[in-house]
Formats: C-alpha cells, structure tokens, sequence
C-alpha cells in the first residue's frame, strides 16, 4: 500500500509538473508573440512611417511566409507574387523603400509560430485612431458564447473589419465556415491576409447590402455606430428599397436598424444573430417604429446592456436577433466590466455571467413581454426594465401641473440679448446649476416686453437638466421684483403643491436611485439625453405631504451647507495661493 501511494503522490507531482510547464510554456509563446508584434510594428514605423495595424499585419505577414519556408521564400518574392489584388496594394505600399532585410531578420529571430500568433491575436489598436474597425475581443468572445457555434455551420460577418470576430470564431470553430464581407479594400486586405494565417476563413471585399449571402446559420455584426440612415452610401436594390420606406416597418432614422434588419433577413429558421448597437437606437423616438415591427415580427431574442467604455466613446449594448422570439431577455451587464486605462474589458467570468443571465431571471435578468415593451414605447434598453424598484412609485406626470423646455436661444441670441446694468430679469441655463443649487449670480437680459414670459420661472419649479451625466437638479427660488427665464437645454417642472415638495422631489432625483433611474431613462447615441416622454413615466415616491417636507428641509439645510462650505474652501484656497502677492 506504501508503495501504491508513494506511486501516486509521484503521478499527482508528475501532473502538476506538467500543468505547471504548460502554463509556463503557454505565456511564454504569448510573450514571444508580443514581443514579435512590437518588433513588427518598429519595423513597419521605420520602413514606411505608420504603425497602424495594417501596415504591421503586411510587415508580420511577410516575416511569417519567410519563416515559414525556412528562409527559402524571399521577402521580394512574397510581395511580387501576391495574387489578391488588394493585399498586392497594402504590402506593395509598405515596402514601397524596401525593408525587406529587417523581415528576414524578423523571421529568423521569431520564427513562424510567434509571427502567426501575433497575426491572429486580436487588434491592439481598440480605442485609437483606428479602432473603427476593430472589434474588442471581449465583445468577440461573447458573442461566440451567445451565437454557440456548431460544427458546419455557415459564420457570417458583416463589415468584418480587420477580421477580429472571425480569427475568434475560427480559433473556437475550425470545423465551422467562417466568411466576411468588408467594404473598406485596406481593412478587408488585412483581415485576409490574416485569413490565410488562419485557414478556411473567406473575406469578401465590397458593400455588405450587395454581397449577402441567402442564408447564415450564424451572423455577427459591429457595423459603423453613430450613423444616420440617410448617410449610408450603399447605392444597392436592398437599400433602395429601405430608402423609400418599407412598409412594413417604415424608414428607421438610425443607420443601426438597417444593418440589424440585414441581418435579421439573411439569419436561417433557428440560426441566430448578434449586432452591436448603440444605446441611442435602442430607446430614441424616431426608430420607435421599426422597434416595434422588429417586436412583432419576433425578431429580438435579447438585449445585453454592456459596460461604458467597452467599445471607444459609444455606450452600447449587443442585440441578439433571431426568430419567432417570444418575450424579450433584458440583461443588464454593465456591471460587469473592467476598467482599463483606454477602455473596459470583460473576462471569462464576467462572460459566463453574461450567458447564465441569459438563461434566467435574476436582479440583473429579466423577460419582459410586448405590452409592458409597447407601454414604454418600444424602448429596449435593458437598464429601462432592471435595477431598484419602489414600492410606493407613481408616475411623474401624476404629481406635476406641466413640463416645459427652456427658451432655445443660441449663445449669439444670449451675447446679444446679455445686458451688464441689472435688469432685473435673469436667464437660467443648466450650468447656472450647481451642487444642486441655482448660482446667486445669474447673469441679466435685457428684455423689455419679455417675449419670452412663458418661460419665467416662479418659487418651487423643479429644473432639470436635458443633456449630460449626472442630471443636475434645482429648486427655483425667485427673489421679490426680479425675473428668472429658463434658458437651453433645461426642463421646467411645475409640481402639484397639493401632491409633491419640491424639495422632496429634488432630493430623489439628485440621489443615486433617482440618477440611476434618469440614466436608465436616458437615450443618445454619444451624448445621454432626458426624454420628455421618459421623464413623464419616470416613478417617483408617494408619500404623505407632512414626510415629503420634513426630509425637503433636510435636503434644503444639507446642500445650502455644502455651498457655504465650498465657498469656506474657495477662500481659504485663494488666501493660500496669494501669500507671496506682496501683501502683508
């Protein structure tokens, strides 16, 4: 029995040994591969001045076809014989003044293994000039976790970029048949040259609404965000057709309902798609429309609300489109990032959060069905239907008299309008808000037959910020004998006095349930904006008057004590940065 153990523990050290050489020998190949990307991109900088992905894939690519041959191949040979005429141009042009000695360097000190890796791992440029059209690998991996590639199937990606999404899908998949299309001859060039690195990955250059196949079992789609409908260039019968309006479903005013509808119309019965959409086009008004015919057609399975900053500047969420859905899948994972110093990140853990949201409910998860989707106008943003609820909420249209917009006038209008004597009538725009307080100091108009009396302000208006994160929210106090006009990008609340302190109401809004609530609310595709609509249904608490004001008067005290702080502050700062001012 001695002898058996002693046979065992020596296996359980065996095994670990080994584990242990394979982890290291893992992040050594990746460290080799690093290394090989960072010599690759000093060579590319060197030999035709840009370091941007493409010219270090043309540069790697050549080292990896030397290395390859064990030198046998010359790099000249390499570039003169390529025969895709686009990737002809791309290397044509990065060794344009030669170079070609420091690629064979570059193949004889990294060899064919490290350079193929470099080739294929994914972009490091996310979040730079060129980060337009790469794709975070994080987003990559799970929508490979979501779509679940099988065996065989067809893997479609539309504006496929450098590639990113289907290096992924062919390293997860190699028996599926992965294809892009890419309409950018530069971007589509590198992603197949690194295609070639891969195997069985075909890259099509050209316009994704001429070139779309029947049918894919899987699609995936990170299409230019942030576009209108009317800017699409595509001169295709698909989009003419969708320029003139379909009827089913209109003409949406976000370019990203057409690229989600293509790929709705091309997904096989039972396949699925995955689009990267922006926040904006999942809530705005104007695509409420198509929204809708996307509901009742069955075509949304999910929405995933992903963390800020996960992809450059735009707030975005994954769109999971299929057919014959029921009710919707609202997850919200934006809680789930990591941040990094250019953008966020998602592990493998916060992806396989992801994935078992999807398949239940949970504080963070939810079905919800086309009535409840209709009654919030279509809106799909996940964060809308998730996060805190009050058990006491009432709709914010219940407790108010009116809500207004501030005066649209333009900074020449206030340049021309502004007055330095007093005048006694004031305009209030959102940076007039502060610490949740109106500044004492507005600056004066000089209006005689106050054209603009509609919106004047009186003692207990809410104004509440249009544009921007954290919403500021203020309580009107206008002084006897003065005017105040609500001026740009400002709501103006007139609350019920019999239903609501404004106080009360200021409080909630200000704190961290209310600006949740607000952001959730909020839509935009860069820049997050209040809806009047959303602001309308927002639910706010319902309590007894005589509560509502005695924690209005504590919100009043608090916030009327951080201004007398501040201020402390302020003086105290400038005492301290005037003491070699020659005073005594």
């Amino acid at each position: 029995m001695d002898e058996k153990k002693n046979r065992n523990d020596e296996t359980a050290e065996t095994d670990a040994g080994h584990i242990a050489n394979a982890r290291r020998g893992g992040s050594y190949k990746m460290m080799r591969a690093q290394n090989a990307w960072k010599r690759c991109g000093t060579v590319a900088r060197r030999i035709c001045g840009d370091r941007t992905d493409g010219s270090i894939v043309a540069v790697a690519y050549v080292a990896y076809r030397v290395a390859s041959s064990n030198g046998m191949l010359a790099p000249e040979k390499v570039v003169g014989t390529m025969g895709d005429a686009d990737c002809r141009d791309l290397l044509s042009r990065t060794f344009a003044d030669g170079g070609y000695d420091e690629v064979r360097v570059l193949a004889e000190d990294f060899g064919a293994e490290a350079l193929s890796s470099a080739i294929l791992a994914p972009s490091r440029n996310v979040g730079r000039q060129d980060e337009a059209c790469s794709t975070p690998a994080s987003i990559c991996e799970l929508a490979l976790a979501i779509l679940d590639v099988k065996p065989g199937e067809r893997v479609v990606d539309y504006g496929c970029g450098r590639g990113d999404f289907l290096m992924a899908a062919r390293a997860s998949m190699p028996e599926a048949v992965c294809e892009g299309v890419e309409v950018d001859a530069e971007q589509a060039a590198v992603a197949r040259l690194r295609a070639e690195v891969a195997g069985d990955v075909d890259v099509v250059t050209g316009d994704m609404f001429e070139v779309y196949p029947a049918t894919a079992d899987k699609i995936f789609s990170n299409f230019p965000l942030g576009m209108q409908f009317a800017s699409i260039a595509s001169g295709s019968d698909y989009m003419a057709r969708a320029r003139q309006g379909m009827p089913e479903y209109g003409r949406p005013a976000s370019a990203d309902w057409a690229y989600a509808r293509l790929v709705a119309d091309t997904v096989a019965r039972g396949g699925r798609g995955v689009v990267v959409m922006t926040n904006g086009a999942l809530a705005n008004g104007s695509d409420a429309r198509i929204r809708r015919y996307f509901l009742d057609h069955g075509l949304v399975e999910a929405v995933i609300a992903l963390p800020a900053h996960i992809l450059g500047k735009s707030d975005v969420s994954l769109v999971v489109l299929g057919h014959d859905a029921g009710p919707v899948r609202m997850v919200d994972a934006s809680d789930l990032g990591h941040e990094g110093r250019r953008q966020s990140t998602l592990d493998e853990k916060a992806i396989a959060c992801v994935i078992d949201r999807l398949s239940r409910d949970g504080d963070h998860s939810k079905l919800v069905d086309s009535c409840v989707l209709g009654d919030a106008r279509y809106v799909l943003d996940p964060r809308r239907f998730l996060g805190e609820i009050l058990d006491d909420a009432v709709p914010f249209s219940s407790i108010v008299v009116s809500i207004g917009r501030g005066a649209a006038l333009s900074a020449a209008d206030l340049d021309t309008l502004s007055a330095e004597p007093d005048t006694h009538v004031r305009y209030l725009m959102a940076s007039n808000i502060m610490g949740g307080l109106v500044a004492e100091d507005l600056p004066c108009l000089k209006v005689d037959d106050l054209k603009l009396d509609r919106y004047r302000l009186v003692d207990g208006d809410l104004v509440i910020s249009k544009l921007g994160l954290p919403f500021k929210v203020a309580v009107a106090e206008v002084p006897a004998g003065e005017t105040v006009l609500a001026v740009g990008n400002v709501f103006v609340v007139r609350l019920d006095p019999a239903k609501a302190d404004p106080y009360f109401v200021a409080a909630y809004l200000s704190g961290h349930v209310g600006q949740n609530l607000l952001s959730r609310v909020s839509s935009g595709t860069n820049v997050p904006m209040l809806p009047i609509s959303a602001l309308r249904t927002l639910p706010v608490p319902d309590r007894p008057m005589d509560e509502q004001r005695g924690l209005g008067k504590r919100y009043r005290k608090a916030v009327e004590d951080a201004r007398d702080l501040r201020a402390t502050a302020e003086r105290a700062l400038e005492d301290a940065l005037s003491l070699f001012d020659g005073k005594e």
